[in-house]
This record gives structure tokens, sequence and C-alpha cells, in this order.
């Protein structure tokens, strides 16, 4: 039996050092928020679990890392799962589920991995991983993911292993198949509420963490859970955006996803060229609220997919600044074992011939 093409990656480890792999081709994704994606004979591929159904497991150790004394972090880590678990829209005034998602908790030991192992397919939460190569600069937590996905002349549905000996199917052109979220062991997690100064409060960042388990990448507005910054002292929230709502319904939609948004579709050109990675917001023309945001394809278009009915303006920035290609683990370029090809390689390596965005420099919040 051909094994099928296996991918691990800090895909969601979003300090300016994550792993950003290289170029496929430059057949991209182009949705309204942005996935994990891989790439599969050519063609961008979202991530997701199969029959999205999601099994967590905890360990709950947390002496040696700068957890608040008492802290217990079940509760906290609980109700960031069932924020995507019971992600829903308002429309028409009245708040509508909009996913097919069931995550359930599986173990909690001291026994399981202190540091991720993505072959083990088990997905563990932990606070102790002491690795500091896991840990570079400005990272409040990360979320490693492994993919499967078919061997070139494979078609769903196939068979990947676990090192544990198992043996599951995935019936998708990606599969998710496992993950492991660790908290930096170097900084200071909460679960008090207000959240204290110089902490960081453990469900709004686990919330973070669990759309990347769950297969979203970073999202462009300021005020989605998915924007790739946060600070100490803000206070815990699981509360999705619209943005985040649609990015997970897109993943694993009910019914109703369909049936009570539409899609907002144009090209973005100049001088007569579509522009890639072009960062596109559709903006609430009554109330100024940016509601959905999303990059441009290589050709310039791009596709606003999960609006809730509405008149949209649309505004168009270019990525650059605070919100740029780094802050993607695959989106922009898909993943290929040929890392660092361009344009978006790691600057730091010495096959790296694109030109990389620099880093931002005017914020003072952290990665995560």
């Amino acid at each position: 039996m051909m094994k099928p093409r296996r991918t691990p990656g800090w895909a969601a480890c979003c300090s300016p050092l994550s792993l950003i792999l290289g170029v496929a081709s430059f057949t991209v994704l182009v949705l309204a928020y942005n996935p994990e994606q891989d790439q599969v004979n050519g063609l961008a591929v979202p991530a997701r679990w199969d029959g999205g159904s999601v099994v967590w497991n905890l360990n709950p150790t947390v002496t040696g890392s700068h957890v608040a004394a008492g802290a217990n972090v079940q509760p906290a880590l609980t109700n960031a799962f069932n924020a995507w678990q019971n992600a829903s829209l308002t429309v028409g005034g009245q708040s509508q589920k909009v996913v097919n998602l069931s995550i359930s908790l599986g173990q909690v030991s001291s026994s399981l991995p202190t540091q991720p192992n993505v072959t083990d397919c088990l997905n563990v939460v932990g606070f102790v991983d002491m690795s500091t190569k896991d840990f570079p600069t400005g990272v409040i937590a990360f979320t490693a993911i492994s993919t499967v996905t078919p061997n070139p002349g494979q078609t769903p549905p196939f068979q990947y292993s676990c090192s544990g000996g198992a043996m599951p199917t995935c019936r998708l052109l990606s599969c998710i198949v496992d993950t492991d979220i660790e908290f930096n062991p170097s900084d200071q997690f909460t679960t008090t509420q207000p959240t204290p100064s110089g902490a960081f409060d453990i469900q709004t960042i686990a919330t973070h963490e669990i759309g990347h388990m769950l297969g979203l990448d970073h999202s462009g507005l300021g005020e989605a859970v998915m924007y790739p910054y946060g600070d100490t002292g803000v206070s815990g929230s699981a509360t999705l955006s619209v943005d985040d709502a649609a990015g997970i319904a897109f993943l694993y939609p009910a019914a109703s996803f369909a049936q009570i948004t539409g899609t907002l579709a144009g090209k973005i050109t100049l001088q007569g060229s579509g522009i890639f990675a072009a960062h596109v917001v559709a903006i609430d023309a009554n109330t100024g609220d940016a509601v959905l945001d999303g990059l441009t394809a290589p050709d310039g278009t791009y596709s606003l997919v999960g609006l809730p009915p509405g008149t949209y303006n649309v505004l168009v920035l270019p990525l650059a600044g605070l919100y740029h290609l780094t802050n993607f683990g695959g989106w922009s370029c898909g993943y290929d074992e040929a890392a660092n090809a361009p344009p978006c390689c790691d600057p730091a390596a010495p096959a790296c011939n694109g030109t990389p965005v620099p880093n931002p420099t005017n914020f003072t919040g952290r990665f995560f």
C-alpha cells in the first residue's frame, strides 16, 4: 500500500520566525477567511478534520510553567472549544448555528506528551514544553499541525499510519490528522478575571489556537479571534467574530450556512494586471463595521464567502506593515517539500531568492 504524503509543520505558530513552507505552485485558495491549505496536484485544498469530529486531550501539568497558582485550565479550554463548536451568525435578528462540528475531551493525564508529536494522532494541549526552539521570540503559543494528502495517482479514501499502530482512513484530499497546542511556559497565563496586567488570559489564547487546530489560518480583522496578535491584561472572551464564524462554517458547514449567507466576488487590478495578495475587506455600508476579509489570488480575483445579507462596500489594502505574508503558515504558498521557494521563503535562508516582506516593527503586542 502506498503511503500518503504527511505534512507536519508549525503552520500556526505565528512568530516572525515561524516556518513558512515553499511554493508548489501559484494556485491559492481565496476565501473571506484564510484556511490552512495543502497543495494537491497543483491545486490549493483546504485542510480539515474528516467528518468534522475532533477529540482533544489535556496534559494538566503546569508545574514549572508560569500559569498562575491555583488556575484550573480545563474549564477555560472547554469554553474555548465550545465557542467553535457552537459558532453562529446573526441574520434578521436571529442567531443561527452554522457549523456541523463535534468536539469532545478525551484523556486528561500528566503522562501525555509535553512536546508536540505530530505522528501519534493525539491532539494534546499542554503548558510545559520547555524546548526553547519551539518558542521563538514573541510566540505566546503555537499549534503544530500534521496533514495527510494522497500520493499522485491516489484518490480518497486512503489510509495513513499513526505511531501507535492505528491505521485511520482519510476520505478527503487533505485531512488534518494530528494537532498539538503548547503555551509558552516562559509567559504568564491566568484564568483570573479581569485579567491582571502582565498576564495572558488562557481562554482567549486557547480560542485562537483552537481555530488553527480546526483548520483556520489568520484573519486581518483586529476584532477577529484569528487576528495574529495578542496582548497581556486583556480580559477573557470566547466570542467569535463574523469572520471567524464564517471561516469555521466553510470548513464544517451546517445546512443553514449556505441558506443564510451569500458571496461577494470580484477582481483587483492595477494598470490592467491582477494584484496578488491584496487585502480585501467587506465593510457594512450601514454600520461601517469590517465584516469579512480575505486575500486576492495571483490573478487578482477574490471571493468573500459567507456574508450575511446586507449592503457592503469593498475596501482594498496592500498586504504590508502589520499584516503580511509572514503571518501565514501555509495559505499564500501552499506546502512544498522543497521549502524556501520564493516569494514566500525564510529571509534568513541562503536559498531564498525572493523578496520577503519585512516583519512588522510597529506593534507592541505579541504573536500567537
